[in-house]
């Protein structure tokens, strides 16, 4: 017998944007109701966290749709709380994320496939930093197979009362926390400073965090100096892999500031390198706050993207550009845990 599993595949629809009518026409199909097709769209223009969309694709048709959200349409306090915050009184505007919707096309109903559209809005919920998740449901004894618990009561904000549901998040060891948006990005004219390393085993910046402890990254104070110097341009950092040599096991390491088109005429000081990134598409990768100098999490980050992201989507690397890592205030804080976006070519895949 054929696992549910295996005939379909669970995408976020961040990554496969054009999706988004499909998507829209089966939400009006089971639910009839444009608020929620509107919702599926923001899923897009969101530049937050959340909302994220996933769709549920069969033999290339769209079957399937759920999504993670901030806040559910629910307000006031949950009545005869029993989830794990351990308190008396709860709001429901107090619990995030939930899961909204849940639906499956009528003709594919009974195949298990809303079990799974359960269990990877948990990963992903899991994956994104979260450990419960939570929804909201008239239905009775369909949540609780799948091992959701009954937590309380409160209401719609149109007054109508429902239920609630709570349910751990999945934890995937060595899961990448990272928001991933498909651009088009413009040329970044990069200035900064440059050195030439032999190391063996670097082929690009996803290499790059494994030898932290033999290149020095030791340009702040340089940094700072060049920010200075081109005070009419966006704040932001970049840093990037060069002139690749595997056969010698060489390369070049560039760390510089982005310089805006204001301040084209100030001069470059000495001793310094100018680059320009490439335009084009680009997987953006918003990682979740980090230790500047956790190298273990970066090297995860950037096996989940090479591993696990582009396998399973539908775009694959574009070798004839180059990845980057972008770094602007988000970098910048006193606790010392800093995000960054890391920057993939990508193409359609052939």
């Amino acid at each position: 017998m054929t696992d549910a599993a295996d005939c379909v595949q669970i995408l976020p629809l961040r990554s496969h944007p054009k999706r988004l009518g499909e998507v829209q026409a089966l939400i009006m199909l089971v639910f009839n109701r444009e608020s929620i097709a509107e919702e599926a769209a923001e899923t897009l223009t969101s530049g937050a966290l959340l909302p994220q969309g996933y769709f549920m694709l069969k033999e290339n048709r769209v079957i399937g749709w759920t999504a993670l959200i901030q806040h559910e349409c629910v307000s006031g306090r949950v009545f005869g709380w029993e989830g794990t915050l351990q308190r008396d009184t709860v709001l429901s505007q107090e619990l995030s994320p939930w899961i909204s919707p849940l639906l499956v096309h009528p003709d594919e109903r009974g195949h298990g496939y809303g079990r799974l559209l359960l269990e990877h809005a948990r990963k992903e919920a899991g994956r994104l930093g979260y450990t419960l998740v939570y929804l909201t449901t008239g239905e009775i004894g369909y949540y609780e197979k799948y091992g959701f618990r009954e937590v309380g009561l409160t209401t719609f904000t149109w007054g109508r009362p429902t239920k609630v549901y709570e349910h751990d998040a999945v934890i995937v060891e060595g899961g990448a926390s990272m928001q991933v948006t498909i651009k088009e990005a413009q040329p970044i004219t990069v200035i900064g400073y440059a050195s030439r390393h032999r190391i063996p085993g670097v082929t690009g910046m996803a290499d790059i965090p494994a030898f932290w402890n033999k290149i020095s990254l030791d340009y702040g104070a340089a940094l700072s100096t060049l920010h200075h110097t081109y005070t009419q341009s966006f704040h932001c950092e970049i840093a990037v892999c060069l002139d690749v040599d595997e056969e010698h096991d060489c390369f070049t390491y560039m760390l510089g500031v982005g310089v805006d088109q204001a301040d084209a005429e100030v001069p470059q000081r000495p001793g310094t390198y100018r680059h320009q990134t490439a335009g084009g598409l680009y997987a953006v990768f918003t990682t979740p706050p980090c230790a500047d100098d956790d190298c273990v999490q970066w090297q995860k980050a950037w096996r989940y993207i090479l591993d696990e992201w582009l396998p399973g989507s539908e775009y694959e690397f574009d070798d004839a550009r180059t990845d980057f890592e972008y770094y602007d205030e988000r970098d910048h804080t006193d606790e010392g845990n800093g995000i960054m976006d890391i920057y993939v070519p990508i193409r359609k895949r052939q």
